[in-house]
């Protein structure tokens, strides 16, 4: 079932982690479109160019190389200066950054053996995907992604998972053991066996819905005399949607909120008071019984986990803010005051 509301957070075009592709765990669907990434293909350029060497008297950043033509076209010369500019106009910033966020985190991390051996299996999952929703060999999908070989795109799947790696830690670290208890407290319950009978919605329009309304307290109201819920499945099967959901955990996420309010506060072998309006349409919940609520002890990474989610979708901007502190730790200094000033204009945007 749907969540009823759902934190989607926004892909900001200045995050430090311009992607090529765009990594998802294996657990989670992938995207049908990933899209090349121009400019991460030119990243080798930039570095190529020299552009720690930024120094010249207006104090914007030049190669070491200066004046060196590149490369002679209708009768005009392209030099290196000229390529530079291109490419730090053409969101320079945003490409610097991942080059300076991977530097650090190749010094800050060294992958472990079973987390290497889930870089590659994520680089396995792509290719696979590839071949078998758009039967791209592996050479298609890697030169439509613009990497030169599966070297490359093996080692832009490890910089992703270092980047996420130290988000995670960031996260971490931003929880303490009063919100672990108090989360533990609020929100954690021993889990609950449910099922349900829902009515459809045609529209999203009370008055339209009439009908479907009447139904469900039609069926609510068999129920609360006592038929059963087979009963009631079989007698309305061609007019409804039902679903048995066993056990609910606290952390399950895709559960509709109004549904497990409704459900907490429910008995055992009971049904709904009312007709609940969830995701499903116009719903008759059921409730069976109750495990016994777990330790603390035993689920405090289940919370901490639970909480780092809870961070991430309440700020839009934090996991930007990761890697500025990141940077700032690191103590990054700029000779290029154009690129400078455009920093401090993304901190600032990012508060």
């Amino acid at each position: 079932m749907a969540t009823k509301k759902e934190n989607e957070k926004n892909t900001e075009v200045k995050k430090s982690t311009e992607k090529k592709v765009t990594p998802v765990k294996q657990t989670k669907k992938a995207n049908n479109n990933i899209p090349i990434n121009i400019i991460c293909a030119l990243v080798g350029l930039i570095l190529g160019l020299g552009i720690m060497y930024l120094f010249f008297p207006e104090r914007i950043a030049k190669t070491s190389s200066g004046t060196d033509i590149i490369l002679e076209v209708a009768g005009k010369n392209i030099t290196s200066d000229d390529l530079y500019k291109s490419l730090k106009d053409s969101n320079g910033l945003a490409t610097l950054l991942q080059e300076v966020d991977k530097k650090i985190l190749d010094k800050k991390y060294t992958l472990n053996k079973d987390q290497l051996d889930e870089v590659n299996s994520q680089v396995e999952y792509y290719l696979n995907m590839y071949k078998n929703y758009y039967g791209y060999t592996e050479k298609q999908f890697l030169e439509s992604n613009g990497f030169k070989d599966k070297e490359e795109f093996t080692k832009y799947v490890e910089d992703q998972y270092k980047n996420d790696l130290y988000y995670q830690e960031y996260l971490k670290g931003k929880i303490s053991d009063k919100d672990i208890e108090k989360h533990y407290k609020d929100n954690v319950f021993g889990d609950i066996k449910t099922k349900y009978i829902a009515v459809a919605k045609t529209v999203d329009d009370e008055d339209a819905n009439k009908d479907e309304s009447k139904l469900a307290n039609e069926i609510l109201k068999k129920a609360k005399n006592g038929t059963s819920y087979d009963d009631l499945v079989k007698e309305y099967k061609d007019k409804i949607t039902n679903e048995d959901l066993d056990y609910v955990a606290w952390n399950k996420e895709d559960i509709d909120e109004d549904y497990l309010k409704s459900l907490k506060s429910m008995k055992n072998n009971s049904v709904s008071s009312k007709v609940v309006e969830t995701g499903y349409g116009y719903t008759i919940i059921f409730r069976e019984d109750q495990k016994d609520k777990a330790k603390l002890d035993d689920i405090r990474d289940d919370i901490i986990e639970a909480l780092k989610t809870k961070l991430d979708s309440e700020d839009e901007h934090l996991y930007n803010k990761a890697f500025i502190e990141l940077r700032k730790e690191n103590k990054i200094k700029f000779y290029d005051t154009e690129l400078e000033k455009e920093y401090k204009d993304f901190i600032k945007e990012n508060k």
